[in-house]
């Protein structure tokens, strides 16, 4: 019994330490899963916004468009045209 509470003091501990933003090992096989899923997830974001990037530069291109890489860009060509103030 006494190790039953141990281990689940343990577990909570390593949960409450991934909430404050430490990264430390996984100590329950779900805990890997989850960080394993998070660590895909964050991969698979990334291609998708690179994809998107070349999509819409390959879109902008068909069109004769020019492309803005940042807000700021945009931004700042707007403010230069007098749309904005």
């Amino acid at each position: 019994m006494t190790e039953l509470r141990t281990l689940s003091k343990e577990t909570d501990e390593a949960k409450e330490m991934a909430i404050a933003g430490h990264t430390e090992m996984a100590t329950t096989p779900h805990d890997r899963f989850l960080q394993a899923a998070e660590k895909e997830m964050a991969k698979f974001e990334r291609q998708e916004r690179e994809f998107r990037r070349k999509e819409r530069a390959d879109r902008a291109a068909e069109l004769h468009l020019p492309v803005y890489e940042t807000r700021q860009q945009l931004q700042k060509l707007a403010e230069s045209s007098g749309l904005i103030r």
